[in-house]
């Protein structure tokens, strides 16, 4: 009982960190988590999934970022 609920708060923590730090601290902790709890399934899956979308938030808020700059290096920045 005590190690599901151990991990069921390491995967949360884990999207946290997929979704709020993005690419290098929320893969990063899903790897580790992948590398770590490899025998138990359940965090197996959802340390691939929490990887994958801490990758999927980098690249959103890259293009984001990269639009925004363009914008603004144009001179149509939002005011």
């Amino acid at each position: 009982m005590a190690e599901d609920n151990t991990n069921l708060i390491l995967v949360i923590i884990g999207y946290i960190l997929a979704i709020f730090q993005g690419f290098p601290l929320g893969f990063v902790y899903g790897l580790i988590l992948y590398l770590w709890k490899k025998e138990d399934s359940f965090v197996n899956l959802h340390s691939k999934i929490i990887m994958i979308l801490s990758l999927v938030a980098f690249i959103i808020l890259f293009f984001i970022i990269s639009a925004t700059m363009g914008l603004a290096f144009l001179g149509m920045g939002m005011q």
